[in-house]
């Protein structure tokens, strides 16, 4: 896969008394004028729009029909109309980037072995959508919203450009905000398109991460159905496939392109007492939308089979008359494209983030036709037509469909095992934090004492929201009592302790906080990204010594954690133990040719004692060795800066890819 290229502001703090946090590049750039209409003779292009955490339910398929359902969405019914409708579409699981994997590989969780985010390890091996359509003659673009889709997580496999960067996380609520919002991905994807020459045939991936919580959306311009956030929300990207769209128009790319838009799992909203997704195998987080836009093939089509996400990859190559991935789970649904049946399948769902997230029971699903079997601490068995907000389980005692469905998880599906499991590194810990997905390893389950019933427990999800969310508006008081609430009921909860921590330091009791995080790491003792938190603290507090012990317990749990890596170096070299800083980041650029941070600490540590003009001249000197090197860049900008050189500042963030 492409290299990663970790930008490294946290190392000015050495010289200019920063410390933001490193930043992620996309593996390429390639900005540039208009591309023609492409010619008619080579391959068509093919966008694959994913909108994240967007129910099926609250679109309208026919703006102005009676099917219309929560929001008004003219853009997805237009699409719809040129194209087919799954009114049946499927998630595996209800988590962003197993689900994101499926539709890659067209495989099931158990088989590309990504389970929960960020943890498990992608087998690079494993052919993807990308990389057939890359063998076929494609440039392959990716434009990501969200952190839990970096490129360290391996979906980049097949990408020519895989544009990752979510930019400065704010720091609003306990986790922050590890995203960036859909204009901001539209206008990178369009840069790309615009970049690519017309004899190549492209392959786009836009990803959308508006829908999700907190729902905190622009109101989309004209009609509006929407009576809650969410919907509102749902409306807004509406909107924004409605301009990327029409971007696409404009490049002359539009015509003969195979679209498919879909979302990776749904949001229960409440229902069954969850407010967001990641627990349940309800409808709610399950049922998805997918529109496929072939050329040649009649618009208008509904088709109601139930179908799953593993599934599109497989009917897009299938289309497109290429290879077919090897091993994949899903099938081309091009018969029911043609007006043909599918064959009965049963279609599998699971759940494992109650497991290995909170330490709850996890839970399986089986679909066939509209029977639907969820295990768990118990068995649920619906008739989704009847039942289609599944309020009223089936007895499962001496049921047919149920014990088909039963044997048929005992015999297909497969757990997760201890030897597969990969728990994520600091730096990836920190970034699923920023989007709420906490990782927390509870350890092998007592032979004494059962897992928890999930549904018993969906109010404590609920309670830390609520502490969260206050969090996010600036009531970190009332964000604290809630989470000491919650340690009084459960005093292992890590995750409760951890966020309290993080009250307390964001209230200025730093003392405090500084205990508190101690606290939560002998719960989770593994974790590095507490160990550089409690650094920081201890930053604060001027305890200097402690500060360097804790990032070098961070880098010695994770040596990838690039800011703990960075923040001890400033310690070392602060504290007069200059030859041990250099020593390592010495090492680490000779480990990694392409690391900026130890580059830029490197020079900012040889050349300040000469002052900021040297600094500069040799940070220029460097860039023209190293064009491309976001850290040199950022550094020379804030030193221009220093030097109140404004305009060459400016000039060189405008030159910026």
């Amino acid at each position: 896969m492409p290299q990663r290229i970790l930008r490294a502001s946290v190392l000015l703090g050495l010289f200019l008394a920063t410390a933001a946090c490193p930043k992620s590049e996309p593996t390429s750039r390639s900005p540039g004028p208009s591309a023609p209409a492409p010619a008619a003779s080579r391959a068509p292009d093919v966008l694959l729009i994913t909108l994240d955490t967007a129910r099926a339910d609250h679109f309208s398929t026919d703006a102005t029909s009676s099917e219309a359902r929560l929001a008004s969405t003219p853009v997805f019914a237009t699409l719809a109309r040129e194209g087919a409708l799954f009114t049946n579409a499927q998630a595996p699981v209800p988590l962003t980037l197993p689900s994101h994997a499926t539709i890659l590989t067209g495989r099931l969780p158990e088989h590309h072995r990504l389970r929960v985010n960020g943890a498990y390890q992608w087998d690079d091996a494993l052919p993807t959508l990308a990389e057939r359509l890359k063998a076929a003659g494609y440039t392959t673009g990716a434009f990501l919203a969200a952190a839990v889709l970096d490129a360290r997580f391996g979906l980049d496999d097949g990408f020519d450009h895989y544009d990752d960067e979510v930019g400065d996380h704010a720091q609003a609520g306990v986790w922050g905000n590890a995203q960036r919002p859909g204009t901001a991905v539209i206008a990178a994807a369009a840069r790309w398109l615009e970049a690519q020459p017309e004899e190549r045939p492209t392959f786009a991936w836009v990803h959308l991460f508006d829908a999700h919580h907190p729902y905190a959306c622009p109101k989309a311009p004209g009609i509006s159905r929407a009576t809650t956030d969410y919907g509102r929300c749902i409306e807004w990207i509406d909107h924004l496939v409605g301009r990327l769209l029409e971007g696409y128009r404009r490049l002359g790319r539009y015509q003969r392109a195979v679209i498919a838009l879909t979302s990776d799992h749904g949001e229960s909203l409440g229902e069954h007492g969850e407010r967001t997704h990641g627990i349940f195998l309800y409808q709610a987080t399950q049922h998805v939308p997918l529109i496929l836009r072939l050329p040649g093939t009649a618009g208008g089509l509904r088709i109601d089979a139930p179908i799953q996400l593993a599934d599109l990859a497989p009917t897009l190559l299938a289309a497109l008359e290429l290879p077919r991935l090897e091993g994949a789970d899903g099938i081309d649904l091009g018969p029911a494209l043609r007006g043909e049946g599918l064959p009965e399948r049963i279609l599998l769902m699971e759940s494992y983030a109650p497991r290995l997230q909170y330490g709850w029971h996890p839970l399986v699903a089986a679909r066939s036709g509209t029977s639907k079997l969820v295990r768990g601490a118990v068995e649920e068995l619906y008739d989704l037509e009847a039942d289609p907000a599944e309020r009223k389980g089936l007895e499962v005692k001496g049921s047919e469909v149920a014990e088909k469905l039963r044997a048929h998880l005992e015999l297909e599906h497969r757990p997760p095992s201890s030897e597969e499991s990969l728990a994520p590194d600091s730096a990836t810990q920190e970034e699923l934090g920023a989007l709420g997905y906490v990782w927390h390893d509870p350890g092998p389950a007592s032979e004494t004492a059962p897992l928890a019933d999930p549904r018993d427990r969906i109010g404590t999800l609920n309670r830390l929201s609520d502490g969260d969310s206050a969090a996010a508006r600036g009531n970190w008081a009332g964000a604290l009592s809630i989470y000491e609430e919650i340690l009084a009921a459960e005093p292992r909860n890590a995750i409760a302790a951890r966020s309290r921590a993080a009250a307390l330091r964001a209230l200025g009791r730093l003392p405090e906080a500084a205990r508190a995080l101690r606290e939560a790491i002998t719960l989770s003792p593994p974790d590095a990204s507490l160990h550089h938190n409690l650094g920081q603290l201890l930053v604060q507090l001027r305890q200097l010594e402690d500060a360097e012990a804790a990032f070098g317990r961070a880098v010695e749990l994770d040596p990838g954690h690039h800011a703990a890596r960075g923040n001890r170096w400033n310690i070392l070299f602060s504290t007069g133990r200059r030859a041990a800083a250099i020593t390592e980041a010495e090492a680490a650029l000779a480990a990694d040719p392409k690391d900026g941070e130890a580059r830029l600490f490197l020079i900012l540590a040889r050349e300040g004692d000469k002052g900021l003009p040297a600094t500069a001249a040799a940070l220029e000197r460097a860039r023209i060795e190293h064009p491309e090197d976001p850290d040199l860049r950022e550094g020379l900008v804030k030193i221009y800066r220093r030097l109140g050189r404004e305009a060459d500042a400016r000039a060189l963030e405008a030159s910026a890819p």
